[in-house]
């Protein structure tokens, strides 16, 4: 017998059948984007057993949300491949919920992008299918190289994984390590825009499903995201490949301090900016989880205080509301994620005092009792500023009654902007992830399934208290570190391997170490104990 798990409609299945087939012969295929069968996500042409299990994934799972984007992706380089040629598209990092991606010979934007569009519809109502091939990694040189990329060849054979996986549009082959959609009809819910020097590719959510998310101006953080890009191609490690040789020649330990230089001197050119404008009382700093706030602002404190101005922390945490007023989850929990939980308008009342010049009484939250307690009076001094960091800073509810003039934003993300090769970024959302269950192991004694537990909840909270906030900042911080994920890729692999059989994270635990196999490794004792990754590995002088 071969159960079938599909929201609360039951089908049976016959075994000795192709699982791609069965989805299209239910009438599935416009829905389901792939299945997980026994805990991982197979391909199409796996032939069910009996004691199967099978979940289809759809878009409104996290797993099934980066197949639809990865898919889409792939849909947009096999057409624009046919339109513009293979050596003109890049694609980029991820922009307000959408994909940036350049064209060299696109001179009318407007007319490249229908153009592609068009043929990215053609190809779904024409039932294409793409599918991914996993190789030997001198078995993928060689059809790279029969294919007319001879480069691209030689960088492959120096990847540390064995395996490797690969897809082939209209023109050539592409790395990846994301499973692929069965069928293209799952993914007619698309549009393309030009936006800045390239097009945006824009889709749905797991949390919009059938519509497109509206895009916010988004600028700053794109900006941010290509100002590193850039610097990383000027030091020459723009792509996996170039780090990878970085670390084989031993020369990381010059790369690890001038990307540590970077984020001092983007600091203390935010610390110059505070400085120079003596209205300023109150800094703001909001980010994603795992965006490494706690060490910025510590390192911010130092660079203030290098320039005469003595900053005083302020935790939102401290605000919460006591336990009969916190707010519920659809599963009765509290939800510490909403901007309820938050005594918001005592937070605004002591805010706009202090920057009067006034003396409050600070509260504590007791994490025990759950709680506030009384903490200290507060009274700014001369040369004192408020630093309050929190996922909701960014919120102007929080610091409605502050002047404008007196508050300065600033939003913080991991932005990570290097690339597997010129059609794959890196996604940020996996980099903190990973980030993260690297840290709460370590600091919290979280095993890697706990973190993944958490984490769709998490997310959650970003999409609707954080991200929709990131254009009211006056500066973005993007925390990334070029070489962080060589240094994430031995203690991530560790946990990861520890997920059961039987987890239901089994297969994005998978996807996770096929993403870290293909980075060299380095010990990271190079790393200065101020950087922010060491909030995460361990050994920093600024977190406690």
């Amino acid at each position: 017998m071969i159960k079938f798990i599909f929201d609360s409609e039951g089908f049976s299945a016959e075994k000795e059948t192709r699982i791609g087939d069965f989805i299209t012969q239910k009438g599935l295929g416009k829905s389901v984007l792939a299945c997980k069968v026994n805990g991982r996500i197979v391909p199409s042409d796996y032939i069910l057993k009996d004691k199967d299990t099978v979940f289809p994934l759809t878009i409104k799972s996290d797993e099934g949300y980066l197949i639809y984007k990865e898919s889409l992706i792939l849909l947009l380089l096999h057409s624009a491949e046919q339109i513009t040629g293979a050596d003109t598209v890049f694609v980029r990092q991820s922009v307000n919920k959408s994909t940036y991606f350049e064209i060299n010979t696109a001179s009318d934007k407007t007319h490249i992008a229908e153009a592609i569009k068009a043929k990215m519809n053609e190809t779904i109502r024409t039932g294409e299918q793409f599918h991914s091939i996993k190789l030997k990694r001198t078995v993928l040189a060689e059809l790279f190289r029969q294919n007319g990329e001879a480069d691209k060849a030689e960088l492959i054979e120096k990847l540390p994984a064995e395996v490797i996986t690969a897809c082939k549009t209209a023109k050539r082959y592409h790395l990846t390590y994301q499973p692929i959609a069965y069928c293209m009809e799952a993914l007619s819910v698309f549009d393309i825009v030009p936006f800045d020097d390239g097009f945006l590719l824009k889709y749905p959510t797991n949390y919009t499903v059938d519509s497109i998310p509206e895009i916010k101006t988004g600028i700053k953080v794109h900006n941010a995201i290509e100002d590193y890009r850039d610097w990383i191609s000027t030091v020459g490690v723009g792509d996996i490949f170039a780090l990878n040789e970085t670390i084989q020649n031993g020369n990381i330990s010059e790369l690890v301090n001038m990307a540590e230089g970077l984020h001092e001197k983007r600091i203390s050119r935010i610390a110059d900016k505070i400085k120079e404008n003596p209205k300023i009382k109150v800094i703001l700093i909001a980010g994603p989880s795992s965006s490494g706030k706690t060490s910025f602002a510590n390192r911010l404190c130092l660079h203030l205080k290098i320039n005469h101005i003595n900053p005083v922390v302020i935790s939102l945490d401290d605000y919460y509301v006591d336990d009969e007023r916190m707010p519920r989850d659809e599963n009765g929990e509290m939800d510490f994620e909403c901007v309820e939980a938050i005594d918001y308008e005592l937070f605004n009342e002591h805010l706009s005092l202090l920057a009067k010049g006034e003396s409050v009484e600070l509260p504590k939250y007791d994490f025990k009792i759950r709680k506030r307690v009384k903490g200290e009076t507060l009274t700014l001094g001369e040369n004192q500023i408020i630093i309050a960091e929190g996922i909701h800073a960014l919120n102007e509810l929080l610091t409605s009654r502050v002047e404008r003039e007196n508050k300065y934003k600033i939003y913080l993300s991991c932005l990570t902007s290097l690339c597997l090769d010129e059609y794959n970024a890196f996604s940020p959302t996996d980099n903190r992830l990973l980030r993260r269950i690297v840290r709460d192991a370590s600091h919290r004694n979280t095993p890697a399934e706990g973190t993944f537990k958490l984490w769709q909840s998490v997310r959650r909270g970003e999409q609707k208290y954080i991200f929709p906030f990131e254009s009211e900042a006056d500066e973005v911080f993007n925390s990334s570190l070029v070489y962080e994920l060589s240094v994430l890729k031995k203690p991530a692999i560790k946990l990861l391997s520890e997920i059961g059989e039987d987890s239901p994270y089994l297969s994005r635990a998978k996807r996770l170490i096929k993403l870290l196999s293909y980075f060299e490794e380095f010990d990271p004792h190079p790393i200065p104990p101020t950087s922010i990754i060491r909030e995460f590995i361990g050994g920093s002088t600024i977190v406690h």
